[in-house]
């Protein structure tokens, strides 16, 4: 045996699908049916989808449905809100 008790292991991007793990398109299904569900703050998931949504038709013409929008991409769009303070949530903070 060896005096190594600790491990260090790498993934990359390529190691969900071989692992039986939904991929991004799989998971934003889930995601979408999960959020009719929530209420309150947590339903600001359906918020932030509209706000992308709109975006993309004003910005480039693109209609989407929420079950269209690229997960990856919308993910995208809330960092750049979030590190521009653009969003509705930091409109508020000091």
């Amino acid at each position: 045996m060896s005096k190594n008790k600790y491990r260090v292991i790498i993934l990359g991007a390529g190691f969900s699908k071989p692992a039986g793990l939904p991929l991004a398109d799989k998971l934003w299904s889930k995601i979408l049916a999960r959020s009719d569900l929530l209420w309150g703050r947590a339903s600001k998931l359906n918020d932030d989808l509209d706000k992308y949504i709109a975006y993309r038709r004003n910005c480039d013409g693109v209609e989407l449905t929420k079950e269209s929008v690229n997960f990856e991409e919308f993910l995208g769009f809330l960092d750049i809100e979030a590190a521009c303070a653009l969003g509705s949530d930091q409109a508020n903070m000091p």
